[in-house]
């Protein structure tokens, strides 16, 4: 009785960690997806013809919110009757988008800014700051984070996580 306790319960143990690295699974899955998105927003909105808009974008990932919970209400481009303006759209898409990463990771994170040392180099980690210097040579990175249930807790921020876990060059050249 007491082998077949201990394979049982052995078991059991084995079920809750495949569980779980299953769902860590989907939410980097998930964080892949829609780090993608966003890089794919900003390729665009980077890539538009009126400068004002450019700029103004630009200044709005400069100021992006820590914490995509945070994400103020713009204007619903869905279901107004009068058209958006080429600002408001932006503002819609970038909202729409981060308020989706709040409902799909849990504590979630985000950081968009312009960073030098965005890759793992040396076993050196990653961490939310931003070593761009304000050089535009420095690669454009989607910064994600969130906290898992196999996270270790001791060093873990109550929002995102110590470290970011994805980090996403958009672009070398975006300026």
């Amino acid at each position: 009785i007491l082998v077949l306790s201990c394979g049982a319960l052995a078991a059991i143990s084995m079920q809750l960690v495949a569980l779980t690295t299953t769902q860590q699974s989907t939410y980097q899955t998930r964080a892949i997806q829609l780090a993608g998105e966003l890089a794919d927003k900003i390729r665009m909105y980077s890539e538009s013809s009126t400068s004002n808009l450019k700029s103004e974008f630009f200044q709005k990932l400069n100021d992006s919110v820590q914490n995509v919970q945070d994400i103020s209400a713009a204007k619903n481009c869905y279901s107004e009757h009068e058209p958006c303006s080429a600002e408001e759209m932006m503002q819609f898409e970038m909202n729409e988008i981060t308020a989706r990463i709040g409902r799909t990771l849990p504590s979630a994170r985000l950081q968009i800014c312009r960073d030098l040392s965005s890759s793992n180099e040396n076993g050196v980690a990653i961490d939310w700051s931003c070593a761009g210097g304000g050089s535009i040579d420095a690669p454009l990175v989607i910064k994600l984070g969130w906290n898992g249930k196999m996270d270790d807790r001791s060093d873990a921020s109550p929002v995102g996580g110590a470290s970011p876990k994805l980090v996403l060059n958009v672009a070398a050249d975006s300026n």
